[in-house]
């Protein structure tokens, strides 16, 4: 498997903070918040970008990437964005993938080899 000498974009898979009911006990103590807070973290001191994919909507409530987009605004993430894509772990971790692939940073930034494009993490 090949090592990566800098990342260039960090991938924020979201957990549902169930935003109509909320979680038991503080914010500041759930995995969701403490992933938003690593992401920022790591974006300030990597100088990276921070992706979130998904396309959740709860009904009645705004959807997880507005959710997202709010909290890493709230605690002054340097860099990020939302793509309105992937509704499930899989899913939103395709998404990412495809965003990766088709605007070529994976190609581009990790290997400057175009036959990884589209190559299972095993493969590399």
């Amino acid at each position: 498997m090949k090592t990566f000498n800098k990342p260039t974009l960090i991938v924020l898979l979201p957990k549902s903070p169930w935003p109509l009911k909320g979680r038991f006990g503080k914010r500041e103590d759930q995995d969701w918040y403490q992933g938003c807070l690593l992401a920022t973290k790591l974006s300030r001191e990597l100088g990276v970008m921070v992706m979130v994919p998904t396309a959740m909507i709860y009904a009645g409530n705004k959807d997880e990437g507005q959710f997202y987009s709010d909290i890493l605004t709230e605690i002054d993430c340097p860099l990020f964005f939302i793509i309105p894509d992937g509704y499930e772990t899989i899913g939103q971790m395709e998404a990412g993938l495809k965003y990766l692939t088709s605007n070529r940073i994976f190609a581009e930034k990790y290997t400057k080899d175009e036959k990884m494009i589209g190559k299972q993490p095993a493969d590399l």
